[in-house]
């Protein structure tokens, strides 16, 4: 009956057909706050990487659009000294590879400057890996959630390009919840801007890795009691909605 949300997953007036009626927290629509039976709560935030910058992405490559790659590849001439490290699939599948590599080819990403990860078989080793990355790249037009929260929580921000749908604004509301909008783009051009800044005052970005979590946990994302506060205030408004 009803769709939850908040009003960055949901700008007005919204783009999607839906069936139920939209209900807006007054906050991030999710929080982050690992418990200790999570690994995350025990997962070590690890040096940053010793090579030249190192932007990366952990999601699935079915997230890979052309437009993704293209992005991503003008990205990487921008900034020459760049590695794109990404996990997308195991290198036991070589089919998928191949696929892979055409597609970087044809949208202007050089594969030569792709390094790829294992697949891990544990979600602590899945989490060490951040230590390969400087600067997660988001998706586009699928945008990460889980991904977005995780790299933070590990002290690698997410750069985003902020959509016009609920798909591809996850990481706008993850990213305005955790109160750091300067990683939130509106253009292509923003995005690139806001990227090779970025790269050009490494120091200063790997000097705030052991901030991340910090920011995460004084943040609304980080609040899980104010999330259930809001919950429970949707639910008594819904349960008092005439309609019910």
């Amino acid at each position: 009956d009803y769709w939850l949300a908040d009003n960055h997953l949901f700008p007005s007036p919204p783009i999607e057909p839906h069936s139920e009626k939209l209900l807006r927290l007054q906050r991030c629509f999710i929080a982050w706050q690992p418990t200790d039976i999570l690994p995350e709560y025990h997962a070590l935030i690890s040096d940053p990487p010793k090579a030249d910058i190192r932007l990366g992405c952990f999601n699935h490559n079915r997230k890979f659009s052309d437009f993704t790659l293209s992005l991503w590849g003008e990205l990487l001439n921008a900034i020459p000294a760049a590695k794109l490290v990404l996990k997308a699939n195991s290198t036991d599948d070589p089919h998928t590879q191949i696929l892979l590599r055409r597609r970087m080819l044809r949208a202007g990403l050089d594969p030569e400057r792709v390094e790829w990860l294992p697949i891990t078989a544990s979600a602590q080793e899945h989490l060490i890996q951040y230590s390969q990355l400087d600067l997660a790249l988001d998706c586009h037009p699928n945008g990460g959630c889980t991904t977005t929260c995780e790299a933070l929580w590990m002290g690698v921000p997410t750069l985003s390009l902020m959509g016009d749908r609920y798909v591809s604004r996850m990481a706008t509301a993850v990213l305005t919840g955790a109160n750091l909008p300067q990683f939130i783009t509106a253009t292509r051009q923003q995005y690139l801007e806001r990227g090779t800044a970025i790269a050009a005052d490494l120091h200063n970005l790997r000097s705030k890795r052991n901030s991340w979590r910090a920011h995460i946990q004084a943040s609304p994302l980080g609040d899980a009691r104010d999330l259930m506060q809001h919950l429970e205030n949707a639910f008594s408004l819904i349960a008092s909605s005439p309609n019910q």
